[in-house]
């Protein structure tokens, strides 16, 4: 047996982006616009006290909007989608240092410190066993397992990783090995091979997001990928003949689940508003300064103040929703994972003679045929074109050098497909992969005491089978899932 540990334990700086003390008491700060001097309009000396200690900026106007009587029309929108992300922050976001941005008082980079733990436990187990005491018969036993832990960084200090990268990896190989007679040899091998992986994330539910902060929101997702692989040789030397045929039948089964795509959600996008930029001179909307007293928002500065107001005040615009079916088409309850269990098989078998013709000449002679199934979703959730797309791609060729339009050409349909569904794959099966073989060994007569020279050559067709996957990476509740 054989154990390997590794533990990694780093410290790097992590940033954020947050709103100021003084954003989170309810003020709103921007750049003023300037006269046709070019002056600014900003009052002289403007600056927050007791908020956040910010410097006095002399073009920057305020307005303590929640500070300031309930205005007709303002009333934050309904959280339609989920909660809003809370900045429950300790007192070290008052020193958090500026970003780009943060000359504009709205924002502030988060610094902090943030430890990485990482953890990988490798195990490795072999058994040799004689079946007789001769050795004629043996059998051998390998397996091995990863279990390895990466935890990502927290959203905010004192809160959990936002990620948890998390392999499970395991294997087994088994193999039995006979000699049957002095002519006769087998050897047969089983392996197992389960790729285990998954992302745990930090959430479990929908979110409105704003778009002016950093949000540290992220969902699972994991997969599967276990392959059983049965192999099986055997070799027999008959006169100047040594045979040998084999197999190797593989079955892949790869089950997916995903809370990505689990989840409707809303985002504070000023551009989905129906009176869009909030701050622009024309607008009338209550929320825009100079409709209550205060200076015009610099115009460049227009996108920054919208964006700022409607997360200050949780203005959710724009709704995601997310609809998923199961195979009945019955709507699946949100935060259901998204799961699916693909399948391929793989079948391979060989002939081969070896052939002493002379001394010094060896002709070998062989045959292999492989047969690879189209991958198909083992649950029926599986659609494909009711034609060839072929077809429509080279319909659609002819018609455009006879001037006919493309919206004369069929429309493309779909209908399920798959094995699971009785119907055609993804591609039709490939029945003609056939490998030969046939190579030589030559040696010419010696008639020094030079060493002998050799002439070897050989030629072999082989089949390739390439499926290319459509990463639907998917989730699963918890790290135990995956085990």
């Amino acid at each position: 047996m054989n154990f390997e540990g590794y533990r990694d334990a780093e410290a790097f700086s992590e940033t954020r982006i947050v709103p100021t003390a003084a954003m989170r008491d309810g003020v709103i700060q921007y750049s003023c616009a300037d006269d046709s001097s070019g002056n600014t309009l900003c009052p002289v000396g403007n600056t927050v006290l007791a908020l956040a200690a910010l410097l006095t900026r002399r073009s920057v106007a305020i307005w303590p909007l929640l500070r300031r009587q309930s205005l007709p029309g303002t009333a934050p929108a309904l959280a339609l989608m989920g909660p809003i992300r809370r900045f429950a922050i300790h007192e070290s976001i008052s020193a958090s240092e500026p970003t780009a941005i943060g000359r504009y008082a709205q924002h502030r980079r988060l610094r902090f410190p943030r430890a990485t733990d990482t953890s990988k436990n490798w195990y490795i187990a072999k058994l040799d066993y004689n079946i007789t005491a001769d050795a004629r018969h043996r059998l051998s036993i390998t397996g091995a397992l990863a279990n390895e832990d990466s935890a990502g960084a927290p959203f905010l200090p004192g809160t959990a990783p936002e990620t948890n990268v998390v392999n499970f990896n395991k294997g087994l190989i088994v193999g039995y090995s006979a000699v049957l007679s002095p002519t006769l040899v087998n050897s047969f091998r089983y392996g197992f091979v389960r790729e285990s992986k998954g992302t745990l994330g930090d959430s479990n539910q929908p979110w409105n997001y704003l778009q002016a902060f950093s949000q540290g929101i992220t969902y699972s997702n994991a997969y599967q990928r276990p392959i059983n692989n049965f192999t099986d040789d055997l070799s027999w030397n008959h006169g100047k003949h040594t045979w040998q045929f084999g197999f190797q039948f593989a079955f892949l089964r790869n089950p997916e689940s995903n809370l990505n795509t689990a989840f409707s959600s809303g985002a504070a996008n000023p551009d989905w508003l129906v009176n869009s930029g909030l701050s622009s001179a024309a607008n009338s909307n209550p929320l825009n300064p100079v409709n209550n007293g205060y200076v015009l928002v610099n115009p460049n500065f227009q996108s920054n103040y919208d964006t700022a107001m409607t997360s200050l005040l949780g203005m959710i615009t724009i709704g995601d929703a997310v609809y998923n079916y199961n195979r009945s088409s019955n709507p699946i309850a949100q935060g259901t994972p998204v799961t699916r269990r693909f399948a391929e098989n793989s079948y391979e078998m060989y002939a081969q003679d070896t052939w002493k013709v002379k001394s010094n000449l060896t002709l070998t002679l062989g045959l292999r045929y492989s047969l690879f199934s189209p991958p198909w979703e083992t649950n029926g959730l599986q659609v494909g074109t009711t034609f060839s797309l072929g077809t429509w791609f080279n319909d659609h060729r002819v018609g455009m050098a006879q001037g006919i339009p493309s919206n004369q050409q069929a429309l493309i349909s779909y209908d399920w497909a798959g094995r699971a569904n009785g119907k055609p794959g993804y591609y039709n099966w490939d029945t003609h992969n056939f490998g030969p073989r046939i190579a030589f060994a030559w040696a010419p007569a010696r008639r020094t005491a030079k060493p002998a020279s050799v002439a070897d050559s050989g030629l072999s067709m082989i089949a390739w089978a390439k499926v290319w996957w459509i990463p639907s990476i998917r989730t699963v509740p918890s790290a135990s899932a995956l085990r």
